[in-house]
């Protein structure tokens, strides 16, 4: 095997564990279970959020907390594409489009960031952001 090769293949494996965890933190949201990411969330996890604005300002809000997942009544179901990710191994980041849905009707649109970084081993999310848009999407 060409060492080219090799580290197309290596980088190939660092970016499936990378979406693994992402996938994982999804799979948290569809079924409103927190204690699903408990092994792939920092301590010190770091949360914004940014609502979009018709006048292209934005309204942001922080919180850590994934608590609203145990108490929502409603449907959450969450789905991204196309993740853009960057990593040297050791930390990474990851930058994907998504939808959003309540209750299965569209709710809204945007993006989400992530910055994992990898300790022992394993990656754990340290910080996510995400846009709020129900101005520009499709779906709207």
């Amino acid at each position: 095997m060409r060492e080219s090769s090799i580290i197309e293949s290596t980088q190939l494996e660092i970016e499936r564990e990378i979406i693994s965890v992402i996938d994982k933190f999804t799979e948290a949201i569809n079924t409103k279970n927190p204690e699903i990411v408990s092994d792939i969330l920092d301590s010190e996890l770091d949360k914004i959020k940014f609502y979009v604005k018709n006048d292209s300002s934005y309204h942001k809000k922080s919180s850590s907390s994934l608590d609203f997942l145990k108490t929502s009544k409603n449907k959450f179901f969450e789905k991204y594409w196309d993740p853009i990710i960057t990593t040297d191994g050791n930390i990474a980041s990851v930058w994907a489009p998504y939808e959003f849905y309540l209750d299965d009707v569209f709710s809204h649109c945007g993006t989400n960031l992530f910055f994992l970084v990898k300790e022992n081993e394993k990656w754990r999310i340290l910080h996510y952001g995400y846009t709020i848009d129900k101005i520009h999407c499709e779906n709207s």
